[in-house]
């Protein structure tokens, strides 16, 4: 996941420089127009109005890459941040019986008792929820 991370951040400064030299071109040719300012018309050229619109087009896809890859990033890094809160933290079968609350993805929990292959937990209500061992991410003692 971080050579992932890693590879998109170096898209981005690519994406990223090659946005900014389009939308220069783009404003060096076409947004430094004298005879736009001063309200004179040029004569109409289908040609140029094509090509002036293409770089446009060209220069707007450029940032729209820019901004998916920073999407990407963003949607990157919020995994590795889950995955590093929802790492499993070892525990030993002492360590299980002796536990007052356990975690699991949903959050913290505390223990009704610790069975064979799963830990009862209370609700807050009349009943007790099941916990799979393999569930089980965090568990902590008084």
């Amino acid at each position: 996941m971080d050579d992932d991370l890693n590879l998109a951040r170096e898209a981005l400064v690519i994406l990223t420089a090659a946005a900014v030299a389009a939308d220069e071109s783009y404003r060096l040719t076409y947004g430094d127009d004298m005879a736009m300012v001063s309200g004179t018309r040029r004569k109409y050229s289908a040609r140029a109005a094509s090509r002036k619109f293409s770089a446009g087009d060209r220069t707007a896809e450029a940032w729209k890459r820019v901004r998916d890859c920073e999407s990407r990033i963003a949607t990157l890094e919020q995994r590795a941040k889950i995955a590093k809160r929802d790492a499993l933290v070892p525990y030993t079968p002492e360590q299980l019986k002796a536990a007052v609350i356990v975690r699991n993805r949903h959050g913290w929990h505390k223990v009704a008792r610790v069975n064979a292959k799963s830990v009862s937990v209370e609700t807050g209500y009349s009943w007790t929820d099941r916990i799979l061992l393999a569930e089980i991410i965090e568990v902590r003692a008084a």
